[in-house]
């Protein structure tokens, strides 16, 4: 997912005619993307440290797994 495609999408379901290539509008989408993923790296913060506490490494590797891969779809900031 790219901030231009989220754009689109945007402009899709609102019927607004977005340039999608306008830097504040993809910057917006950027911020949004990775507020949403942050988020939902939470939940499995939440069962890692549940299943570090009890020990179950394999668990508790399993979340460490899921929080990379979701930590992996953020968009970088453009430098």
């Amino acid at each position: 997912m790219t901030p231009e495609r989220i754009a689109e999408i945007f402009a899709e379901e609102t019927g607004d005619d977005i340039d999608a290539s306008d830097s504040a509008l993809r910057d917006f989408a950027r911020r949004m993307w990775n507020e949403a993923l942050t988020e939902a790296i939470k939940p499995a913060m939440s069962e890692a440290i549940f299943w570090s506490d009890t020990n179950d490494t394999r668990a508790y590797k399993a979340c460490e797994l899921i929080i990379g891969a979701i930590d992996a779809m953020k968009i970088p900031e453009e430098s």
